[in-house]
């Protein structure tokens, strides 16, 4: 075979050299290309879990909505209250407890998980396998909703009020003036081996005593729970009384609708010949008395009189003459308490404090006035202290520092072999010291003026604009939460486009806000358009 000419063998090895170069430009673009649907795929996987983690927020309310939400049958049997109990008592803790929904859990899963745990007695891992939460998240919801529970007794609790003799409840009805029953219960607990004798009861059980007070309707008054089991209930009780903030049994000082014809039948009962009348004689007494009283309550109570005493020994208003004249000048009904005794004065004070107007939010204008300035000057004082105190180096530091250590002393008396031009010499160098130095501080003083409000300035620049962030997050986050509720409300999309769509949305927050901003007749055509789109 005969040799190819030289050029041709050049030709040759030039088209083989271009091959190869071609051949490893596409190897290099065949690497990045499967660099970058590496990086795509990763950044898919990423979002996947962002859309997972929705879901499975949704996923786990299910034991909720199949506990609580499903009948009341089932509700009363789990949490021991119908739905709408249970709404209520939702409502109430959030708004007057102020308990708060997380990021993970919501108001009335801790709630269900509260109620849950005191009907059936169950334990934390229990819990923590039906609800899917960890022991620390129920552990915790847990102690939330019982320290708002109790920081609501004074709105749970109900007022006890007596039965009266028209009560419909034939069981009740003939316990007249009864506020309610009172008993103890025992709730099984575990405690500690060293406190085991303690809590042991007569049923050889580990359990704590509770005392219980509650209407004729089942309505709780008062609760004393955390003694020991083995106490008896006379006990439990005594002590309920003697606390300082224990069950108290109200007494009803006031007179009741009908009083003076029942006043009427006792007199007649003791004074038949006396033929008194409930109108006008004892109201007429009655209305005396109320007189006579105020006139002493208010010396003695009254709120600029603080001469006046009450003797209780002689049952009569006690004071300085000079006390007794200047108030007889203004007063002239109180002249005859001088030196009369009035034996009535315990007894009304019980029946009339409680419904006396006492005037002490009443105001004038002038007042109101006088109060807002003294409140305006309390708050301007505390403002000055508080920029006094942060201010108070740069002060020290600026202002009351004393330059003259850092020059040398200048003998202010002239040497005995120094005329007059030394001293007056010497007194100029001392002039234009001071000079000097006041003005510099001047100037220091403002400077430091202008760094602390350009400083004031860039904080609240700064502040306004997290503020603004952190306010736009947690937006996005409240819709991220509706919006799962919102697209199963949205009729005609299945349930394969109302996961894509929460997918998507969920990676676009501003369509999110958008979405919500629209009516709700043109959401599903938006939802459609959205979907080809992306």
């Amino acid at each position: 075979m005969a040799r190819l000419p030289l050029i041709v063998q050049s030709e040759r090895r030039k088209r083989i050299g271009l091959a190869i170069t071609i051949w490893l430009q596409m190897c290099t673009v065949a690497s990045w290309f499967l660099v970058a649907l590496g990086a795509i795929r990763s950044l898919h996987t990423y979002r996947l879990r962002i859309r997972s983690y929705i879901l499975d927020f949704y996923a786990k309310r299910d034991y909720v909505k199949r506990l609580v939400y499903a009948s009341d049958e089932t509700c009363i049997e789990q949490v021991r209250m119908n739905r709408i109990t249970f709404l209520k008592l939702c409502e109430m803790l959030q708004t007057l407890g102020g308990l708060k929904s997380s990021w993970n859990m919501l108001v009335d899963e801790q709630a269900t998980m509260f109620l849950h745990i005191i009907s059936h007695h169950l334990k934390n891992r229990v819990i923590k396998h039906h609800f899917n939460r960890s022991g620390e998240t129920v552990s915790r919801s847990f102690h939330n909703v019982l320290n708002v529970v109790i920081c609501l007794q004074d709105v749970l609790f109900k007022k006890a009020e007596p039965i009266t003799a028209n009560f419909t409840d034939r069981r009740w009805k003939w316990f007249k003036n009864c506020l309610g029953p009172l008993d103890g219960t025992h709730i099984k607990i575990r405690v500690p081996t060293v406190d085991k004798p303690r809590y042991r009861t007569r049923k050889d059980g580990t359990a704590t005593n509770m005392l219980g007070v509650c209407t004729p309707h089942m309505h709780f008054v008062y609760g004393l729970p955390g003694w020991e089991g083995s106490v008896a209930n006379k006990r439990v009780l005594r002590d309920a009384i003697s606390r300082r903030h224990g069950l108290k049994v109200p007494h009803d000082t006031r007179f009741k609708v009908g009083y003076l014809n029942e006043l009427e039948k006792m007199l007649e009962k003791v004074l038949s010949n006396a033929m008194l009348k409930a109108k006008p004689n004892l109201e007429s007494r009655i209305r005396t008395l109320k007189r006579d009283w105020s006139i002493v309550y208010d010396m003695v109570r009254g709120k600029n009189n603080s001469g006046f005493g009450w003797n209780e020994h002689r049952q009569l208003v006690v004071a300085e003459d000079a006390v007794w004249n200047s108030y007889i000048n203004s007063h002239k009904e109180a002249a005859q308490f001088r030196h009369r005794s009035f034996p009535y004065y315990d007894q009304l004070t019980a029946i009339y404090t409680k419904d006396r107007a006492t005037g002490k939010d009443a105001q004038t204008a002038a007042d109101i006035i006088e109060e807002i300035n003294a409140e305006d000057v309390t708050v301007t004082n505390t403002h000055e202290e508080r920029n006094n105190f942060h201010g108070s180096e740069a002060n020290v530091s600026l202002d009351e520092m004393d330059l003259s250590a850092t020059q040398p002393q200048l003998e202010l008396q002239p040497a005995r072999n120094q005329g007059d031009f030394a001293f007056s010499k010497k007194k100029k160098k001392i002039s234009d010291a001071s000079d000097f130095s006041t003005s510099f501080n001047d100037v220091a003083a403002l400077l430091a003026e202008n760094i602390r409000t350009v400083g004031l300035e860039i904080s609240k620049s700064i502040a306004s604009e997290v503020v603004i962030q952190q306010n736009s997050e947690m937006t996005i986050q409240e819709s991220a939460l509706k919006l799962y509720p919102t697209l199963c409300e949205v009729e005609g999309l299945t349930e394969d486009e109302r996961y894509r769509a929460l997918s998507k949305i969920q990676d676009h927050p501003t369509q999110m806000l958008i979405f919500f901003s629209l009516p709700s007749v043109v959401q599903l055509e938006w939802v459609k358009k959205f979907l080809a789109d992306h």
